[in-house]
């Protein structure tokens, strides 16, 4: 395993490029990274969108857009409609 760092490093400047690319698109929010994580968060980004930004295009159909672009995503939760986004 002594390659893992290089690997990680990697990854970590190639999702901080799609991150700066991502932060540019009117209507999406990209988690952010975190300096001191190991783990997900560092090389397979979160996105939020807003769905009146894309003309009503619900997730199911925004995922393969995603896909045709080379940005594979997956859902991996849904937020409760009693959720606010303030709090996010």
């Amino acid at each position: 395993m002594p390659n893992l760092p290089n690997c990680l490093n990697k990854c970590r400047l190639k999702v901080a490029y799609l991150r700066g690319l991502l932060q540019s698109i009117k209507g999406l929010r990209v988690g952010k990274e975190d300096p001191g994580g190991t783990g997900n968060p560092n090389y397979l980004p979160t996105l939020r969108y807003k769905l009146e930004e894309f003309g009503g295009l619900g997730r199911d159909l925004f995922r393969p857009v995603l896909a045709a672009e080379a940005i594979p995503a997956v859902q991996i939760y849904m937020l409760q409609p009693s959720c606010s986004a303030r709090h996010l």
